[in-house]
């Protein structure tokens, strides 16, 4: 199980790594990238937010 963490972790680290470096090489602001990444990732949680409360009460009563 000790192998199967640390290939997840691993694999975030080199996906985060790799998509900085790309940004930085294209010379783009990646504090603001990430900003409006965070922004759209908020409004689509508040959207989904409302279902997935539902499946959740709805699969805990079932």
């Amino acid at each position: 199980m000790k192998i199967v963490s640390f290939i997840g972790n691993s694999a975030t680290i080199i996906i985060i790594g790799t998509i900085v470096i790309f940004a930085v090489l294209e010379k783009k602001n990646v504090f603001d990238l990430f900003v409006e990444g965070v922004k759209s990732g908020g409004k689509l949680m508040l959207e989904l937010f409302p279902t997935l409360i539902g499946l959740f009460v709805a699969v805990r009563n079932a």
